[in-house]
């Protein structure tokens, strides 16, 4: 599969960046590259079923990359979330800070807030639904000063999802039925699906029966 074609594919860049690199060969850095894109696009391609396969990848592309290579802070992203997958806690709030840092460096307050988003599922994730609350919300404050993307859309099922857990029920409805409708205009299918059962388990419990 596509999958299995990425892995191959940065297997065989990284061995001849590690050649190269052995043999001081200026072609090098081109293997390496080519090598980060491929394992990005592995480590994506295996973060649901694998996610330990995904951070292995992962963390094979953050060590060809430079510091300052432009998918350094998306990939500590997608680590973080294949560590939080493996329940590697403490390894994903690292990677996660990290982005968030790198995030700031390029200005760039969208990619920080929507890492900060799965920071605070660190927190659910954990235990800490305290902790998560003002994460989220810190995130949302941001992503609403700029205009609707997916970033807002993942924010506002996380606060579904978590109104959901502390019993704000009428809260809950209504985070999901924005969640719902960002999700339908941007065809994210996964935000489509956490939004639809947040809203149906809110409008079922305050007695509705169109949340069944």
């Amino acid at each position: 599969g596509a999958a299995d074609r990425e892995e191959r594919l940065a297997y065989h860049y990284a061995e001849a960046h590690d050649l190269a690199a052995a043999a001081a060969d200026p072609m090098a850095a081109a293997m390496a590259d080519q090598a980060v894109s491929h394992l990005v696009a592995a480590s994506m391609r295996a973060v649901s079923l694998d996610p330990a396969r995904s951070l292995v990848h992962a963390r094979r592309a953050l060590s060809l990359m430079s510091a300052d290579d432009p998918r350094r802070p998306h990939t500590l992203v997608r680590a973080g979330r294949a560590a939080l997958a493996s329940a590697r806690f403490d390894e994903a709030d690292d990677d996660l800070r990290a982005a968030i840092e790198l995030f700031a460096v390029h200005d760039d307050e969208v990619g920080a807030a929507d890492a900060t988003v799965t920071l605070a599922r660190s927190r659910f994730e954990r235990g800490d639904i305290e902790g998560e609350g003002p994460l989220l919300q810190q995130a949302i404050d941001v992503l609403e000063a700029h205009p609707p993307g997916p970033a807002l859309a993942h924010a506002a099922s996380r606060m579904a999802g978590h109104l959901w857990v502390v019993g704000d029920l009428e809260a809950c409805a209504t985070w999901s039925e924005r969640a719902l409708t960002l999700a339908r205009e941007m065809a994210l299918f996964g935000e489509q699906v956490l939004a639809l059962q947040y809203r149906g388990a809110s409008r079922s419990k305050l007695g509705d029966e169109a949340g069944l």
